[in-house]
């Protein structure tokens, strides 16, 4: 079984260099990108969405506006 300290182990007898970039950063995973600007969009309008219809209206509105530009 291949374990992170087998891993960690294997880079450092090969001297392999990685880059220190934490899990979860923006860069490499684009859905993080994605979850901000619905979280943003969606607090604009927070207090007029009261039902699960609303939000995934909401939701929906804020997907077409962005992917329209």
């Amino acid at each position: 079984m291949i374990t992170h300290d087998t891993v960690v182990e294997y880079k450092l007898r090969n001297k392999i260099k990685t880059l220190t970039w934490p899990a979860q950063s923006p860069d490499l995973n684009v859905i993080e990108n994605v979850w901000q600007i619905l979280k943003r969009e969606l607090q604009n309008d927070a207090n007029n969405i009261t039902s699960d219809a609303e939000l995934r209206n909401a939701i929906r509105g804020i997907w077409e506006k962005k992917t329209c530009l």
